[in-house]
C-alpha cells in the first residue's frame, strides 16, 4: 500500500464529516468564536445534567439533536487528537499493511521463541552433562544431542539477526517521508475538524442557555437560590465554584473551573 493512500483512509473518516458539514461551515465562518468550546465542554456536560435533572425537557428537539452530534464528534476528535500526537505508532500500522514486513515480522517473532525455547533446552543440556561421568555411552550420545542442539541454535541465531536487519532496513526506508506526509496531512485536517466541533459546541451553548431561561422550573430554581439571572456558562461556573464542596471535588476539576472561567473573558 502507498504512503499517500494509507494516510488518506486513516483521516478518512475526518475527511467525509468535513465534506457533509460544508455547508454549515460556509454559513457560520463569520460567526467563529475565539472562545475555545472544546475546552470547555466538560464544563458545559456539567450544565446539561445540572439542567436536566431540573427540567428533563432542556434536551427536547433540536438541543437533544445537536448534543448527540456533538458528543459524537467530540469521540471522534478525541480519538484522533490522542493517536495522531503519535505518528510514529501510526507509521508501524502503516509497516502491517506490508506483505512483506507482515511476513518477516512474524518470522522474527517466530525464531525469537525458538531461541528463547532452544537457550532453556542447552542449559537444560549443559546441567545433564555435568552428572554424567565423561567417555560413558549416554556421555557421549547426550553430548552429541547437544552440540547439534548448539550448532541449530547458532544458525538459527544468525537467521534472526538477518530478519532484524531486514525489518529495520524497512522501517528506516520510508520513516522519513511517511512521517513529514502524515504530519502535513494531520497539521491541515485537525484544525478544520476542531473548528467544526468548536462552532458546534458554541451554537449548542447558546440554544442550551436560551432554552433554560424559558423553563419556568429553571428560572425558579436559580430564583430561589439567588443566581444570577444571567443564563450562561460564565456565569453557572462562578455559581459552581461559589457552592461547591472542595473536600469532595476533584481538585483537578476545580483547577479547570478556575482556568474555563480565564477562558470566557
Amino acid at each position: 500500500m502507498k504512503i499517500e493512500m494509507f494516510i488518506d483512509n486513516y483521516f478518512k473518516e475526518i475527511e467525509e464529516i468535513l465534506i457533509s458539514q460544508t455547508s454549515f461551515l460556509n454559513k457560520t465562518k463569520k460567526e467563529v468564536s475565539e472562545i475555545d468550546f472544546i475546552f470547555l465542554k466538560k464544563f458545559i456536560d456539567t450544565a446539561v445534567k445540572f439542567l436536566f435533572e431540573i427540567d428533563d425537557k432542556i434536551l427536547d428537539g433540536l438541543n437533544g439533536k445537536i448534543y448527540d452530534e456533538i458528543n459524537y464528534l467530540y469521540k471522534i476528535y478525541k480519538k484522533y487528537k490522542k493517536e495522531s500526537s503519535y505518528p510514529e505508532v501510526i507509521y508501524y500500522k502503516y509497516l502491517d499493511k506490508i506483505d512483506e514486513y507482515a511476513t518477516l515480522q512474524k518470522k522474527y517473532k517466530d525464531l525469537r521463541e525458538y531461541l528463547e525455547i532452544s537457550t532453556k533446552n542447552i542449559n537444560l543440556l549443559e546441567n545433564k552433562l555435568k552428572k554424567i561421568k565423561e567417555g560413558t555411552t549416554e556421555y557421549k550420545k547426550l553430548k552429541g544431542t547437544y552440540v547439534d542442539a548448539v550448532y541449530e541454535y547458532s544458525n538459527i541465531k544468525k537467521e534472526f539477526y538477518e530478519t532484524k536487519e531486514k525489518l529495520e532496513y524497512i522501517e528506516e526506508l520510508n520513516k522519513k517521508k511517511f512521517l513529514r506526509l502524515f504530519i502535513l496531512k494531520r497539521d491541515e485536517i485537525m484544525p478544520k475538524f476542531e473548528k467544526l466541533l468548536n462552532i458546534k459546541i458554541y451554537y449548542f451553548e447558546k440554544l442550551l442557555w436560551i432554552s433554560a431561561s424559558k423553563s419556568r422550573d429553571i428560572v425558579n430554581y436559580f430564583t430561589n437560590s439567588n443566581i444570577d439571572i444571567d443564563f450562561s456558562t460564565k456565569t453557572f461556573i462562578k455559581y459552581y465554584l461559589k457552592h461547591i464542596d472542595t473536600e469532595k471535588t476533584n481538585q483537578e476539576f476545580i483547577d479547570y473551573l478556575k482556568k474555563a472561567l480565564l477562558v470566557l473573558k
